[in-house]
């Protein structure tokens, strides 16, 4: 396994530091550094006036003490001159103001200015360093749709109705699917149909949950559109593999991994954690994602937990894991004092743990115990999104409004899971087009998909069982609840939608169904 180290020349500058640095990071037993997602107002500090002195020194020096690099886009972070003279390319929030300079993701995926700059910004790097020696992976922005998710722009607005119109080709099939005539929500046109913001009365009330349903869907395809863009634009330049590094969803899951990597190379994703299980869960989905062994981009520096998290990574597929960062920041964003050295080059603890570790546990040991169980958990992004705009609780604000939403993965990740991940078995984090292992799990599956129905019928036929929750197959895909019984639950000999603690026999196999509140307690009981 591939050890990497989130590293910043720019931020260093000085030649002869940049080399003492690499120096320790090569004796700290790391292969690979990665940089430049934050770098854009060094690399172009004008319009068109490239300057990447610095970063020609790093690839010379990475090359010199033989080093790989994994090679950002600036994307995340638009430079002062660039917002000044291109406002629009600035995301739009709820309340209709722009999300200005001063941090970061502030842009729009949709913005043509945005694409023009990017297209030009990230073709400039390909072309200069697609074929150096030291390049070992490419890495799209950072963590896409992380602090910016929605933008509520004109062009937004925009490309929101063509992908309406799209779906549903005219606007009568929207409104006959969205029951638009209660509360008079019909639409005579695309062209009047608005984003799904709270509405701000003295009891707020939430959008129509359809709209609001639709737009999540919208916001996670900008994104992987944004993406594809870029991988685009360094592939005529460079053969070198194409990321991009995943947040996790603690603050929301609206951008579905599987169409976010479906034209990249393999997955990747950025974890801050003690809990191994939950570690567990993100090297599961990413492994199960393209199928092929993935990365860990950024694990903390300071962990508590490395050398079991490098064991669990790497038994589970991981081929590269990188720790955030290096070097502490004395001052400005990010600004702290500990890395994995201190401000004085100091190795920390973690930097004999990561150096020393060889991989013998997951390669050897592991591979001579015995094989655990398998399971499969459904992670069904419609699904989540459908409880995401179902339960948006408009009354509050802030951080409480933003996790009350998080109900699917609370319940999947920190119940189902972490029972799986507790009674040792081993598992396939997939969607629902197949490749089931029994028992297969799916908890507060919502949305109903008559092929999925299908499939898990011949499962059960030819003896597998499935655990789900008692809210089964009751919404459809456009987020309306079901006036008919689907014929799923018919064949398993039901009357109605089944409530928790009911159980059918199917073939040789069966269904169980929990409540979609269940704790890992009672999962547990359930799986073993």
């Amino acid at each position: 396994m591939l050890k990497s180290v989130a590293f910043y020349p720019e931020y260093i500058k000085d030649k002869a530091k940049i080399e003492e640095n690499l120096l320790q990071i090569k004796a700290g037993g790391i292969d690979a550094v990665r940089f430049g997602e934050f770098a854009w107002s060094v690399t172009e500090p004008s319009e068109g006036r490239f300057d990447f002195d610095i970063f020609d020194t790093a690839f010379s020096l990475l090359e010199k003490h033989g080093l790989k690099a994994v090679l950002c886009t600036p994307t995340a972070c638009p430079p002062a001159w660039l917002c000044r003279k291109y406002p629009g390319i600035l995301p739009v929030n709820e309340a209709g103001n722009a999300i200005g300079y001063g941090a970061r993701q502030h842009r729009c995926y949709n913005s043509p200015e945005m694409r023009r700059h990017t297209g030009r910004a990230v073709s400039a790097l390909a072309e200069r360093y697609g074929k150096r020696p030291a390049l070992l992976a490419w890495q799209i922005d950072n963590e896409l749709a992380a602090e910016h998710k929605y933008c509520y722009c004109d062009t937004c607005l925009e490309k929101f109705r063509a992908f309406l119109r799209d779906k549903y080709e005219t606007v009568g099939e929207l409104n006959r699917r969205w029951f638009a005539s209660f509360w008079a929500q019909d639409y005579s046109s695309f062209d009047e149909i608005p984003f799904p913001r709270v509405v701000e009365a003295y009891l707020p009330m939430r959008p129509h949950p359809s709209l609001t349903f639709e737009y999540l869907r919208f916001s996670s395809e900008s994104a992987a559109d944004f993406s594809d863009f870029q991988a685009g634009l360094i592939r005529r330049h460079s053969s070198a593999p194409v990321t991009t590094n995943q947040d996790d969803f603690r603050y929301g899951d609206n951008a579905d991994w599987r169409r976010i990597y479906r034209d990249l190379d393999f997955a990747a994703f950025d974890i801050y954690t003690d809990e191994p299980y939950e570690l567990g869960f993100y090297c599961d989905l990413a492994r199960c994602v393209k199928n092929r062994g993935f990365w860990l981009m950024e694990f903390g520096s300071r962990s508590r937990i490395l050398t079991k998290a490098l064991e669990l990574a790497e038994e589970k597929g991981c081929e590269g894991f990188g720790l955030f960062a290096y070097n502490p920041f004395p001052a400005g964003q990010e600004e702290g004092q500990f890395g994995l050295v201190d401000g004085f080059g100091r190795p920390g603890e973690n930097y004999a743990l990561f150096r020393d570790y060889g991989g013998g546990k997951a390669r050897g040991d592991v591979a001579r115990c015995a094989p655990k169980p398998r399971a499969a958990l459904i992670y069904d992004f419609t699904s989540s999104w459908i409880y995401n705009a179902t339960e948006y609780h408009s009354w509050e604000t802030g951080w409480p409004r933003i996790f009350s939403r998080l109900l699917y993965k609370d319940r999947l990740l920190g119940a189902a899971y972490r029972a799986l991940f507790e009674a040792g078995r081993e598992v396939d984090v997939i969607g629902g087009e197949g490749g089931f292992v029994s028992p297969l799990i799916m908890p507060m599956h919502i949305a109903y998909d008559p092929g999925l129905a299908a499939r898990l019928l011949d499962f059960m036929k030819s003896g597998g069982t499935v655990l789900t929750t008692d809210d089964l197959f009751r919404k459809n895909g456009d987020n309306m609840f079901l006036t008919e019984l689907p014929p799923f639950f018919t064949e398993l000999g039901l009357k109605g939608f089944p409530e928790r603690g009911t159980e059918a026999a199917f073939g040789d196999g069966k269904i169980v169904f929990l409540d979609k509140e269940a704790d890992a307690e009672e999962w547990k009981r359930v799986i073993l």
